[in-house]
C-alpha cells in the first residue's frame, strides 16, 4: 500500500467548526468510530468520479474499517473512501471538536498557544468564554 502524505504546513482555513454540531448525529451504520479532520484532504479518481473523496479541516469522519494502519476506509460528506490516518483524529465523547478562528499567544502557565484554522478537541466549558481544550495527539 501507498505510504499516507505528510500532514501540510498550518494555514487559515475558510471554514469554522463548532463541534457539538460535528456529534450531534449518529454515526453511520457500520461505524466503529467517529472521527475528524485536521487537514485538507482530496483524493481524485480521474477514471471514476464518484470515487474522489476530500474533507475540509474539521470535517467528521465516520471510520468503517482499520484494517490497514496508515489509511483508514470512511465516510465524509456521504462519500466512502480511504483517508490517511495521520490526517485524522478521534473525536473525544466528552465535549466535541472545535476550530481556532484568531491566533492567541499564551500569556499564562495553565493556557496554550493556538494559531487561526487549528483543530482543537474541547474536552470541558470552563465559563467566560474559556475551554479546555487538547490538540491532536498524533504525530
Amino acid at each position: 500500500p501507498l505510504a499516507p502524505p505528510k500532514p501540510p504546513e498550518p494555514r487559515r482555513p475558510d471554514i469554522r467548526v463548532d463541534g457539538p454540531l460535528l456529534v450531534k448525529n449518529p454515526p453511520v451504520q457500520g461505524a466503529i468510530r467517529v472521527c475528524v479532520a485536521l487537514y485538507e484532504y482530496q483524493d481524485v479518481d480521474e477514471k471514476d468520479e464518484s470515487r474522489s473523496a476530500w474533507c475540509a479541516p474539521g470535517s467528521r469522519i465516520d471510520i468503517l474499517e482499520e484494517t490497514n494502519p496508515d489509511w483508514y476506509k470512511g465516510v465524509c460528506q456521504g462519500k466512502t473512501a480511504f483517508y490517511p490516518s495521520n490526517y485524522l483524529e478521534d473525536v473525544p465523547e466528552t465535549g466535541g471538536v472545535l476550530q481556532a478562528i484568531y491566533n492567541y499567544t499564551q500569556t499564562q502557565p495553565d493556557e496554550m498557544s493556538i494559531t487561526a484554522g487549528q483543530v482543537l478537541f474541547r474536552l470541558e466549558d470552563l465559563g467566560n468564554g474559556w475551554v479546555y481544550c487538547k490538540i491532536k495527539k498524533k504525530s
